[in-house]
């Protein structure tokens, strides 16, 4: 049987990937004070409760290098995945990325991280 497959990637390339974190900031509407002023009278803010904090999720390039990729065939469907790990160890499953979850330039990755 032959196959001839095409992969975005090669092993050892420097790829980039964004990640995501959970922020906590200073609730936009209040400014933090978890109140607002309304009618002349001090309410609870209705975005945070009055906690004066919101979590956000955040967006963040960071550069990695393929570690080796895997690819699981059947009959249906072809899986391409990455491995990327810091230390160059087995990967588990949050070392993986598809490659619609990379990117070959940082401009790429930033432009996508611009439109979420």
């Amino acid at each position: 049987m032959d196959i001839n497959l095409t992969i975005k990637f090669n092993v050892g390339d420097t790829v980039y990937a964004i990640s995501s974190f959970i922020a906590t900031e200073n609730c936009a509407e209040c400014k933090g004070y978890g109140v607002i002023a309304e009618n002349n009278s001090l309410k609870t803010c209705l975005v945070c409760n009055g906690r004066k904090k919101n979590k956000v999720t955040r967006y963040q390039c960071q550069k990695i290098t393929i570690n080796y990729i895997e690819v699981k065939f059947d009959r249906d469907d072809i899986d391409i995945k990455y491995c990327i790990t810091n230390d160059g160890n087995q990967c588990y499953n949050d070392d993986f990325w598809r490659d619609n979850e990379l990117f070959a330039t940082e401009e790429e990755a930033q432009q996508t991280i611009n439109h979420k």
